[in-house]
């Protein structure tokens, strides 16, 4: 089976080289679904995600599944702050897989008004399909900037995970449509054969912006909660709903 080219390293290259030549203008807050994205936190400041991904398609009987809403949903809790104006951290548990993160990130000196660049790496401990545990170690950089008056911020993210041998590239795009409104758009296609059958994953939704949090509503095609579970591609073609509200705490 192939999901890309015969050459999907070309294929990352060409992507993320239009949308840099695209790219002028200024950075502000941006939040994401799934991807990474460089933090504006500032030393001390923290943010408390929780995050949804309902199982069942919102097309499948959607009056009694109430939207797919009924087949439950895999969560997310997550926890990340800034140590300093370069250092960051995260903790993060996925109730599929038992999943559990932990993340340092750094912000190099190259950050601008113009580009935002974070580099990182997490290990994450899950359960395996037996009674035993796994652990991985995901790396990955994360680049954000803007278009047209401060109203469209694409966002590259590039990782590779050790686990599975996998490397990995997502576009996401942030377009604001009113002063506390944006709509958001992520794709992630399978640059690598699986070992079952994966496609790519796409997320698309809404961001509602007030003072201290960020309300998102999406469809998606891929029910995981992590960048890394991303690159490997969606089990399913079918959009399923899922929300994610994010908490800042400053202290």
């Amino acid at each position: 089976m192939k999901n890309v080219g015969d050459n999907p390293m070309k294929k990352l290259l060409i992507s993320g080289t239009v949308v840099f030549l695209c790219a002028t203008g200024w950075t502000y807050e941006t939040s994401m679904g799934v991807s990474q994205v460089p933090s504006g936190l500032e030393a001390g400041q923290m943010q408390f995600h929780v995050q949804h991904h309902f199982y069942g398609p919102v097309s499948e009987d959607p009056w009694e599944s109430f939207l797919g809403m009924q087949s439950g949903a895999n969560v997310a809790l997550q926890l990340n702050g800034a140590a300093s104006r370069t250092l960051l951290w995260k903790i993060q548990y996925v109730f599929d897989h038992r999943e559990y993160q932990f993340g340092i990130g750094y912000h190099p000196g190259l950050n601008t008004d113009l580009l935002s660049v974070q580099a990182g790496a997490e290990w994450a401990t899950f359960k395996d399909p037996g009674d035993g545990r796994e652990n991985s170690i995901f790396i990955f950089t994360a680049v954000q900037y803007q278009l047209l008056l401060k109203r469209i911020t694409p966002v590259i993210n590039l990782g590779y995970d050790f686990h599975t041998e996998t490397p990995g590239m997502g576009l996401g795009m942030d377009i604001r449509l009113f002063r506390k409104m944006n709509l958001m758009a992520e794709y992630y296609p399978v640059l690598r054969d699986q070992e079952i059958e994966t496609q790519s994953s796409v997320l698309i939704g809404l961001t509602l912006r007030t003072y201290g949090h960020h309300f998102m509503i999406f469809l998606t095609n891929n029910q995981e909660i992590s960048t890394r579970r991303w690159i490997l591609g969606a089990h399913s073609g079918e959009m399923a709903l899922g929300f994610k509200i994010i908490r800042i705490l400053d202290y």
